[in-house]
């Protein structure tokens, strides 16, 4: 057994159930849970460095749940420590309005959702625990993380990558993910947009709008953007070789030699 590597979650059912859980509550709180930790990592390691297990189980009131942090490789060991350590120091950070080393919005989105649920009055109560150290701080977390992120922002520009994960049930919505290490975007389009939005799924695009920010996020990306036009780009295979442009422009030296032409625009520098 190693403490320093578990975390217990308690979860507490409605009064009306007795105080017992239902299985869709329960799944979908291991699924928050999962992602805040997986938040965690990531400001760790660019890869994954460790998977987590489940090593103890009781059906109580409330139910409890001991999930265990476990290092892919030896050479993990103590990062996968501070993966358990930083969750809570993390937390702590935000109960006293400190914003977190290394926090994006969906770093703060994860732990907002901790307690979603209960929010939602789905379960009576959440307590995630270390040592037996029971944070009832964890009960403000959603109001406190608003603080620290602040009010919303605007700005009109454009994001381009590629075009995944849409959905048209309910909300317009789907996500460009770029190929630098930039975080992907939600995007929100209106109907309008329907048609070429959908054509453009798995392309290559510029997307251009409305954009929103967190006034305080400190890499100042944008989290969401209302999609007003988008512009798909050439598929790779239908761009232009280098051998294709040669002639293209034959006069473009004007009588010059080509030697003439790039020493000319050179010294015009």
């Amino acid at each position: 057994m190693d403490a320093e590597k578990r975390i217990t979650m308690k979860i507490k059912g409605l009064d009306e159930d007795g105080g017992d859980v239902r299985l869709n509550e329960f799944v979908q709180q291991l699924g928050i849970f999962k992602k805040a930790l997986l938040e965690t990592q990531k400001l760790l390691s660019d890869q994954s460095i460790a998977y987590f297990k489940i090593v103890e189980l009781q059906k109580n009131s409330p139910a409890q749940i001991v999930i265990e942090a476990v290092p892919f490789k030896l050479e993990h060991e103590f990062q996968t420590e501070m993966l358990v350590r930083n969750f809570f120091s993390n937390i702590r950070d935000i109960d006293q309005g400190e914003y977190p080393p290394g926090f994006t919005h969906d770093t703060f989105e994860a732990y907002k959702d901790l307690t979603s649920l209960r929010e939602k009055k789905k379960v009576a109560e959440i307590i995630i625990s270390k040592n037996g150290d029971e944070p009832n701080y964890l009960l403000d977390l959603p109001r406190k993380i608003d603080c620290i992120v602040g009010l919303d922002e605007y700005e009109m520009g454009s994001y381009t990558g590629m075009l995944e994960s849409i959905n048209i049930h309910n909300q317009n919505i789907f996500h460009i993910y770029p190929i630098s290490h930039f975080p992907k975007l939600k995007c929100i389009f209106s109907n309008e947009l329907k048609r070429e939005a959908i054509a453009a799924i798995g392309r290559y695009v510029t997307v251009y709008g409305r954009k929103k920010f967190k006034s305080n996020i400190n890499n100042r990306f944008p989290y969401e953007m209302y999609a007003q036009k988008i512009e798909v780009h050439p598929e790779e295979k239908d761009l232009p070789t280098l051998s294709k442009l040669r002639g293209i422009a034959p006069n473009i030296t004007g009588g010059k030699s080509s030697e003439d032409f790039i020493r000319g625009i050179r010294n015009g520098w």
